[in-house]
């Protein structure tokens, strides 16, 4: 439920505004539909990455990784609560910090999962746990346009999620990785299945996944910037 009060200053400061400045196209309806914000006073510019990240070409990992934090929407135990009714041998990265840590790790302990799923700390440079996997997954329930998958997909890892939030912006699916419907779990680890077991399809991916993020450069982000800069001051 939200504040009324709120809604009716948030309205005013949005009306208010020349120009609201989004990062991912989705959300554009909902603050027209919410905020009354006319269409042509919205420009989506994307979250920025640096294009020359290390990329590898020998696709022979077939481990997953996950970077995400340890959060409720996230969705790490209601996965591995599906993951326990099947029969998969799947190796997993769970990379991250947050306040469901030990209640992920006590889960792991406690479901047999000690030889699957292996926890990483956060770090600033990923890139080195990326050189050990194969491919990347994403089973959060909700999402906003995701640096996690905007870095890994720079690296060459093709990505699964499932299609919430601006994922659709970032995966094009079976090119540079695979969209599945939420709460869809079956589909979610057939895919899982499909890219730990083909090194072929993992290598034809991978090579999408590093073209499908060449718009994201900083050079480009910085570009589209200084054009609103000049526009409007």
């Amino acid at each position: 439920n939200r504040n009324k009060g709120t809604e009716y200053l948030l309205k005013k400061a949005f009306k208010s505004l020349d120009l609201t400045l989004i990062n991912a196209n989705y959300l554009s309806p909902l603050l027209v539909k919410r905020f009354k914000i006319e269409n042509h006073k919205i420009k989506t510019i994307s979250n920025g990455i640096e294009i020359n990240l290390p990329n590898y070409t020998i696709l022979e990992n077939t481990k997953a990784i996950y970077l995400a934090n340890f959060i409720d929407y996230k969705g790490h135990i209601r996965f591995l609560s599906e993951l326990s009714l099947h029969d998969y041998s799947f190796k997993i990265v769970f990379m991250g910090n947050g306040i469901l840590l030990s209640e992920i790790r006590e889960y792991i302990q406690n479901n047999g999962f000690q030889d699957q799923i292996l926890i990483e700390a956060s770090t600033n440079s990923p890139t080195d746990i990326f050189r050990g996997c194969g491919f990347a997954i994403h089973p959060s329930l909700t999402e906003g346009l995701s640096n996690a998958i905007i870095e890994e997909l720079a690296y060459g890892l093709p990505v699964i999620a499932f299609n919430v939030g601006g994922n659709s912006e970032l995966i094009d699916n079976g090119k540079n990785g695979f969209l599945i419907e939420v709460n869809d779990y079956q589909s979610f680890f057939d895919k899982m299945k499909l890219l730990s077991e083909s090194q072929r399809i993992r290598e034809e991916l991978s090579q999408n996944a590093i073209r499908s993020i060449s718009q994201l450069g900083w050079d480009i982000n910085n570009r589209k910037m200084m054009e609103i800069y000049l526009r409007y001051l």
